[in-house]
């Protein structure tokens, strides 16, 4: 589920936000929610924790939107804040708060795609899902479901975890790897990425996963995964 709050004393931007949601999600099996406020005050009383994207106007009411962006900074550092102005001398501005993207009202429906495609790229990374597309629905799994990505021209495959059946789509290793948390996955040739959750251990040019699958890896990845793979592991033991 991905929560997004819309907080902006004009309903008629509300509703214009809204629609642009319903169009955008129309035939993406993502599931979502919309938060609408019309004053500062009401949203920060709210839990800003479960907000994955915000869509806040620079001023609100009597309210400055950018001290309310510092208020979401300091109760939800993940969030994804698209800053909304009719203006655009606060642009500047914007970047001291950590803003996402900068919108001006007028550009709305030429930019809302493209940026909401950015801000869902970003929750890949963020909130540990991986999305990928068959024909003309979105579909995500999570980080934690993903034994490995293999390539095997023309399409891509995930080896889910859990035993099921592998899940084709179209892409490339190139993409794919781009978009990944390189603090959860390791390239270790051509045609494989691994989920160092997942992996036991890389010895021998070989990696082993801990469903008992033997990957070998490439002569020139071996010595990079086997490092990634330690820092991951070393990692995830520090931060217990």
């Amino acid at each position: 589920m991905i929560n997004i709050a819309i907080c902006d004393d004009e309903k008629e931007i509300i509703v214009q936000i809204s629609n642009l949601l319903a169009d955008y999600f129309a035939g993406r099996q993502l599931e979502y929610s919309v938060f609408t406020f019309t004053d500062a005050g009401r949203f920060l009383k709210s839990n800003i924790s479960i907000y994955d994207i915000i869509f806040l106007d620079i001023k609100i009411n009597e309210d400055n939107g950018l001290d309310v962006a510092r208020q979401i900074n300091i109760c939800n550092a993940d969030a994804i804040i698209m800053l909304v102005s009719q203006y655009h001398e606060f642009l500047p501005a914007g970047y001291k708060v950590r803003a996402f993207r900068y919108i001006l009202k007028p550009d709305l429906n030429n930019v809302f795609s493209e940026d909401m495609d950015s801000a869902l790229n970003e929750l890949n990374l963020t909130k540990g899902f991986f999305e990928y597309r068959i024909y003309s629905e979105y579909h995500r799994i999570d980080y934690d479901d993903i034994l490995y990505f293999e390539s095997r021209y023309p399409k891509m495959y995930i080896k889910p975890a859990d035993g099921q059946r592998e899940i084709s789509f179209r892409g490339n290793m190139e993409d794919i790897a781009a978009k990944l948390d390189a603090n959860v996955f390791i390239r270790v040739g051509k045609s494989f990425i691994l989920n160092a959750t997942h992996t036991k251990k890389i010895s021998n040019m070989k990696a082993y996963m801990d469903n008992g699958e033997e990957i070998n890896v490439s002569r020139d990845y071996v010595e990079q995964a086997r490092n990634n793979l330690l820092r991951i592991k070393r990692g995830k033991h520090w931060s217990i």
